[in-house]
């Protein structure tokens, strides 16, 4: 935000994110933040805990098996767009504790409009599934531009020249 002047919107209901962002936010009028988790729908989905107290980061796929969870709303992207009134993001960076395929599946089917595309991919995790992942961004018009361990960015391509 400082180097750009962008505008950031942030979603994570995880509660000490949103202990955190509160503060954040009301000091950055660039940056929106809201107590929401992405999902493929709007439903209201269990927030596993992690098993170390001290990390942050839940799961509403349990990832690590744990028992202890918080409920959060989940939204849609094209409806948390719809909702803000953006048509496009000119860069995503998504890093939810296993949901990224129903979140990614989602973008695909809605062909919402991204620039850049930051992806983790939250272990463990499939070499197979990744492999395919990856090759669905690529037909929907991603090319991938880097891969740092289990972080992926992907780039939008402007199609072939004329």
């Amino acid at each position: 935000i400082d180097a750009t002047g962008c505008e950031v919107f942030a979603f994570d209901p995880t509660p000490r994110s949103v202990e955190y962002m509160k503060t954040e936010a009301a000091q950055n009028p660039h940056l929106s933040f809201f107590p929401l988790g992405l999902w493929h729908r709007k439903e209201t989905l269990k927030f596993f805990a992690p098993e170390d107290p001290g990390h942050v980061s839940h799961s509403v796929v349990n990832l690590q098996n744990t028992s202890d969870y918080f409920e959060a709303p989940c939204d849609r992207l094209s409806s948390i767009m719809s909702d803000l009134g953006h048509s496009r993001i000119d860069m995503l960076k998504l890093n939810v504790e296993g949901a990224q395929y129903a979140v990614l599946d989602s973008i695909l089917e809605d062909d919402v409009p991204i620039g850049v595309l930051s992806v983790a991919f939250d272990q463990p995790a499939s070499p197979l599934r990744i492999y395919r992942t990856v090759r669905a961004l690529q037909r929907h018009g991603f090319d991938l531009v880097k891969v740092d361990r289990w972080a992926y960015t992907f780039v939008a391509n402007e199609g072939p020249p004329l």
